[in-house]
């Protein structure tokens, strides 16, 4: 969780200083990067099984396989991605 901290101002208040790029990663996007990365894996072998078994790139098991890779993918780059 994003701590601010407080900064002395010439008007007499306190203003939060927000400027701090470095944060720490929440448990959930953490977990969300790690589960990605599960699914990236059961698609890239379902999509190596389907194609050992003889069924080609355009059977639906392949296609399915092919969303789970891009589906995890995409969830791995938006929990790694800096905000």
């Amino acid at each position: 969780m994003h701590r601010a901290r407080l900064v002395p101002s010439a008007f007499g208040d306190n203003r939060v200083d927000v400027s701090s790029k470095r944060r720490e990663r929440s448990v959930y996007e953490a977990a969300s990067v790690v589960f990605g990365t599960v699914i990236v894996v059961f698609g890239i072998w379902g999509a190596t099984e389907t194609l050992l078994s003889g069924d080609g790139p355009g059977s639906a098991a392949f296609i399915i396989s092919v969303v789970f890779v891009l589906l995890g993918a995409g969830r791995v780059y938006l929990g790694l991605r800096p905000l």
